[in-house]
């Protein structure tokens, strides 16, 4: 009776697949996440650059400043 080698081909097919199987992952959890940023990067030019070019970048940021300040003012009457 002969002794017969265990071939080797299947762990390394079964490596091989394991490898590739979790690469793919990889780079598919990036095209996703790739995907979603470009989505929300449309959603906020659809929705907040419209506004921004319509006002101008001056009202904006005075409409910034003065909500700012009626802030600190009711914080001012508020501690007296």
């Amino acid at each position: 009776m002969t002794k017969r080698r265990i071939p080797v081909w299947p762990f390394v097919a079964a490596a091989l697949f394991v490898f590739f199987a979790v690469i793919g992952t990889i780079y598919l959890a990036l095209a996703l996440t790739l995907c979603v940023a470009i989505v929300m990067f449309g959603y906020w030019a659809w929705s907040k650059l419209p506004a921004l070019f319509s006002e101008g970048p001056d009202r904006a940021d005075m409409r910034e400043r003065e909500k700012r300040q009626r802030e600190l003012r009711a914080k001012r009457r508020g501690g007296r």
